[in-house]
């Protein structure tokens, strides 16, 4: 029994784990840089000492944020990638005796696979994909400000592999004749 508790807290460990790196994704791909540096330049006390540290740590991110978000779809992957492996194999486990008990004409692993499988991608999609992308879609500024230490700190860990990763994604790119320009050409209304 004790043995299910982990499993089932290890599989939304992994769905929340993987959501954090899809708001941190998410947010730091819609955080205006214009806004950012008016937090970091503020002031008054509209913002909190904490708000504005964190500010500073996302202005050094957007200037790399091809790095940054390739950090975060590597921890996307990670995430997935171990969810599948731990979930899979543990629901199926959990539903191949009941559905013994139907003594249907069906090879119950596949069947308890199907199901297995169909139960993960709900709640991965929900918890761990779209629910966190439109929070930081809807409120890019606050979740990248309490995802900046996440998201640096996730940034060290996997950085050999990004570069690795981003070094060969931008020959691809050469190859296809792209332009690598990650810079933010758009302005604000403040700024015209």
């Amino acid at each position: 029994m004790l043995e299910n508790l982990y499993s089932i807290l290890l599989i939304f460990g992994l769905i929340l784990l993987n959501g954090s790196f899809v708001a941190a994704e998410f947010a730091i791909a819609r955080v205006r840089k214009t806004h950012i540096d008016q937090i970091v330049e503020s002031e008054d006390n509209s913002y909190s000492s904490s708000q504005i540290k964190a500010a500073r740590v996302l202005q050094k991110m957007i200037v790399n944020i091809n790095d940054y978000i390739s950090a975060c779809q590597v921890g996307i992957t990670i995430a997935s990638l171990s969810l599948g492996a731990v979930a899979e194999a543990r629901i199926e486990k959990w539903i191949t005796p009941l559905i013994h008990q139907f003594a249907l004409p069906l090879d119950e692993h596949v069947i308890s696979i199907i199901i297995a499988i169909s139960i993960v991608t709900f709640f991965h999609v929900i918890l761990g994909e779209v629910v966190p992308k439109n929070i930081a879609i809807i409120n890019a500024e606050e979740t990248s400000l309490k995802l900046a230490y996440f998201l640096r700190s996730l940034y060290w860990l996997f950085k050999f592999p990004v570069h690795v990763l981003n070094a060969c994604a931008n020959f691809v790119l050469r190859l296809l004749g792209i332009e690598l320009n990650f810079n933010d050409t758009a302005h604000s209304e403040a700024e015209l």
